[in-house]
């Protein structure tokens, strides 16, 4: 995918003086993307004696890698209107280039067993690699485990099929990762900034920091309930989250440190409790060709802050004064 992008803003346009810095600009920008992306997937079901038992295993290979490069130029006092390129002769506010790679990796497994169709387990394992991370933390692991149980199943539950037609309690646990959008933060960047001795000066934009994926550790305990031949369904849903080396972007850091932000950082841990109930029906009016059915829902979560960074809380905070209480 490549992108051109060319800008011009006359001075005809601008109240500002002929002599303005800011008049007669022009921008030139280049930006060429490539991403090359591979899945492999395996699944095998083997055929059981027993019927009763069912068996799934499932394995999947994810690659992808791509590059980009933006360069562009912006030039400021062009002398005409018939001049509207920024390669043309004016005074050159500034000039860029930005290239990099990325890579990542992802290896999923899966495993599937059923009994009788009503007694279900599933476990999950998933690594994954990116190098929007330093070496030693490249990489993340990312295991889950759920259940499900069929109560309406069972032989003792059959009197109450009429009514109750499904009952069903559903378990999980699992751990999900999370990375930040861009690449290179693992490095300490310089940008331009001004002259010195005649030559162009340069000057830390970013610092070295060793970033981690965010990983978010959550359990649930849910519930579906089913009336008249599923008619009427409950969904019900209990679930407690902790996020654990959260990123937040455009942290600000004291002056004396020479740059003015991270870009991405670990900042803290935090908790998410709450419930959720769904409810819905099937053919709930039906009229000949006409039928109506209605969905509702009902949901409630607290997020509690665990552990924040004392710097990070600083720079919100700041002194107590008439403006903030």
């Amino acid at each position: 995918d490549n992108t051109k992008v060319s800008k011009y803003m006359p001075i005809g346009v601008s109240n500002a003086a002929w002599n303005d810095p800011f008049t007669g600009y022009a921008e030139s920008e280049d930006k060429e993307y490539m991403t090359i992306m591979n899945d492999n997937n395996l699944t095998w079901e083997p055929r059981l004696v027993n019927r009763d038992h069912g068996l799934m295993l499932y394995s999947s290979l994810q690659l992808r890698s791509g590059r980009m490069n933006v360069q562009g130029i912006e030039t400021r006092q062009l002398p005409s209107g018939k001049i509207t390129d920024a390669t043309a002769q004016g005074y050159l506010a500034s000039q860029y280039n930005d290239p990099f790679f990325y890579r990542s990796m992802g290896l999923l497994f899966r495993t599937h067993y059923a009994y009788k169709s009503k007694y279900i387990f599933d476990f999950t394992f998933r690594r994954d690699g990116s190098t929007k991370f330093a070496e030693s933390q490249k990489f993340g692991n990312f295991p889950g485990i759920s259940a499900k149980y069929i109560i309406s199943d069972e032989t003792w539950m059959q009197p109450l099929k009429p009514w109750l037609s499904t009952l069903a309690i559903r378990p999980s646990w699992g751990i999900t990762g999370n990375e930040p959008p861009y690449e290179g933060l693992q490095y300490s960047r310089y940008a331009a900034y001004g002259e010195y001795l005649g030559e162009e000066a340069m000057r830390p934009s970013t610092p070295q920091i060793g970033i981690r994926w965010e990983k978010s550790t959550s359990s649930n305990l849910g519930f579906d309930i089913g009336f008249f031949e599923d008619k009427f369904v409950f969904d019900i849903n209990l679930y407690h989250k902790r996020t654990e080396d959260l990123l937040m972007k455009d942290i600000a850091l004291p002056s004396s440190s020479g740059v003015a932000k991270y870009p991405w950082y670990n900042v803290g841990i935090m908790d998410n409790d709450g419930w959720e109930l769904n409810f819905q029906t099937f053919d709930a009016i039906k009229i000949n060709k006409f039928k109506m059915d209605f969905n509702f829902n009902l949901s409630n979560f607290v997020n509690t802050i665990v552990d924040f960074d004392d710097n990070v809380l600083e720079s919100y905070q700041g002194e107590f004064g008439y403006n903030n209480g």
